[in-house]
């Protein structure tokens, strides 16, 4: 091989190393949840292989297409690898965001998520219930003292006039206080 020949394969391999510096999906996959997320799928697609021989022997072809593409692609990829790397960067700043304000995606397993999402759900409905009957209750109470005013209008002027004429008093003797002062 010349020198050029070496100096060409040798930048090819520098134009591969960068590709594998994207961190997103290594962070992402790092998740508890996205964790058991894929061991699950995985374990389906297994049984599914496993199902039936044609299907596993399609799947299998599948995969090695697939892995010939991957190979292939490898060189295009790493000619985007600069916009690549500002993708990588928006996503892991889209990451970083999701786990500053939901810092138990990153700390707790998908289950205890999930029993933390009830236990909220839970909370707020019970909220919602109270605050119900405490609205129901105080518009009971406003219809039964409109009903009283309506139902008896006499005793609602009499107590009308009497808080009037209390009023009436306790301003009669504040004027009088305030008149009597030197």
């Amino acid at each position: 091989m010349t020198a050029d020949a070496e100096m060409s394969a040798g930048n090819r391999d520098a134009e591969v190393t960068p590709a594998t510096r994207f961190n997103f999906m290594g962070r992402l996959s790092s998740l508890p949840a996205v964790v058991t997320l894929w061991d699950e799928a995985a374990r389906f697609y297994a049984r599914l292989k496993d199902s039936d021989v044609v299907v596993g022997k399609t799947l299998r072809l599948v995969e090695s297409g697939a892995e010939l593409v991957a190979e292939g692609s490898r060189s295009v990829v790493n000619k985007f690898n600069r916009q690549l790397g500002y993708v990588d960067d928006l996503a892991c700043r889209g990451l970083d965001k999701l786990e500053d304000v939901y810092p138990d995606v990153a700390k707790k397993q998908p289950g205890e998520i999930l029993k933390d999402i009830c236990i909220y759900g839970c909370k707020k409905c019970i909220d919602a219930k109270d605050y119900g009957v405490r609205k129901i209750s105080d518009i009971k109470a406003i219809s039964a003292d409109v009903l009283h005013y309506a139902a008896h209008p006499l005793q609602t002027v009499s107590a009308c006039t009497t808080a009037t004429l209390a009023y009436s008093q306790e301003l009669l003797e504040f004027v009088n206080a305030a008149l009597d002062k030197p």
